[in-house]
C-alpha cells in the first residue's frame, strides 16, 4: 500500500490565504468647532468603500478601534461627525476597492470573506477586522473561530491543544477535525492515532 507522508498532508491541506489588502489609508481633514464638535472629512471616490477607525483614550496609535461608519465613494465630499468625547482626537480612514454586490449593502456584504458581515465586524466584541479574513494574521478566518469558540485575536491559536489529543487547534483546523473534542471522528481513538493511522495507508 502507497504511504503517504503526513507532512504532504498537512501541506496539501493548508487553507489559502485571503488576499485582500488589510484596508489602505487614505488622508482626511479633521475639523474641529468650537462647540467641541468634531468632522472628519475627506473625498470619497468612486468605487472605494471606507472604514474609520479611533484611537485608544489610554493607548493612543497604538490600539484602534472601528468606529459605527461605512461610506461609499462617489465622487464627492463627505463629512461625519465623530463627537466631542475622544480626548486623543486621533482617527484613521481606511478604504477598500471593493463595493457591495447585487442585493447587498455596505453593512450585510462581507469584503474579506471571513463569514462575517462588515456590519458585524465594527460592532462585534471583541472586534475584527472587516478588511482582513484573519485579524490575529495566522490564517484561520475569523468567522470558523467565533463559530468555533476560539477568540479571534488570540494567535495562540496555531500551538494550543484544547482538547489534549497531541494534534494542535492549528492542525486540527486543517485536517477537518473539531480542535476541542478528543475523538471528533467518533471511532474511539484518538485524533492523534487516527492522523497516524492514515499516513501509513
Amino acid at each position: 500500500m502507497k504511504r503517504i507522508s503526513l507532512s504532504f498532508m498537512i501541506l496539501a491541506g493548508m487553507p489559502l490565504l485571503f488576499a485582500q489588502q488589510n484596508g489602505i489609508d487614505q488622508a482626511s481633514d479633521l475639523y474641529i468647532f468650537p462647540t467641541g464638535e468634531k468632522a472628519l472629512h475627506w473625498f470619497g471616490h468612486t468605487g472605494r468603500s471606507y472604514f474609520v477607525q479611533v484611537s485608544d483614550v489610554n493607548q493612543p496609535l497604538s490600539l484602534w478601534h472601528w468606529m459605527d461608519i461605512i461610506e461609499s465613494g462617489n465622487d464627492v465630499e463627505i463629512s461625519h461627525e465623530v463627537g466631542s468625547d475622544t480626548p486623543s482626537g486621533f482617527f484613521r480612514l481606511s478604504y477598500t476597492e471593493q463595493v457591495p454586490q447585487a442585493g447587498e449593502t455596505l453593512d450585510t456584504a462581507d469584503f474579506d470573506q471571513d463569514g462575517l458581515s462588515n456590519y458585524f465586524e465594527i460592532h462585534a466584541s471583541p472586534q475584527t477586522h472587516p478588511l482582513n479574513f484573519s485579524t490575529a494574521g495566522d490564517g484561520i478566518s475569523d468567522g470558523w473561530k467565533l463559530a468555533n469558540g476560539f477568540d479571534p485575536l488570540s494567535t495562540l491559536f496555531w500551538f494550543a491543544d484544547d482538547d489534549g489529543d497531541g494534534i494542535s487547534n492549528y492542525f486540527e483546523y486543517i485536517l477537518g477535525s473539531d480542535p476541542k473534542i478528543k475523538d471528533s471522528m467518533n471511532d474511539s481513538t484518538s485524533r492523534l492515532l487516527d492522523v497516524y493511522n492514515f499516513s501509513n495507508y
